[in-house]
């Protein structure tokens, strides 16, 4: 049954909470952080924009710990290969991220 009553506009408290919860799945999974965010969108419990965001903020966060993983793992060597992509696919992600923030798709 959805909560009506925590209706998830970018404007709300609760999304904070949304947000902090997509950033540590984003830790392990993004796979998890997409399925559960499209279902709270799909119940009408987070509006486009605040599931996208948590959406892109578990990316980020994801990015940045397979970053980590590539580094201590494979050394400066494989960094050096790895890591301007990874530092693309960030960039990107906090565009989007701020795009979606500043321009909600309300607008179009």
């Amino acid at each position: 049954m959805p909560m009506a009553w925590v209706r998830l506009e970018p404007t709300s408290p609760f999304l904070i909470g949304l947000w902090a919860a997509s950033a540590v799945g984003g830790l392990v999974d993004v796979d998890s952080v997409a399925l559960a965010n499209a279902r709270l969108h799909q119940q009408g419990v987070a509006s486009s924009e605040a599931a996208g965001g948590a959406f892109l903020l578990a990316t980020l966060t994801n990015l940045l710990v397979k970053g980590g993983i590539v580094f201590v793992t494979g050394g400066t060597t494989l960094a050096r290969r790895v890591l301007p992509a990874f530092g693309t696919l960030i960039l990107a992600t906090v565009v989007a991220l701020v795009a979606c923030s500043l321009y909600p798709l309300a607008a179009f």
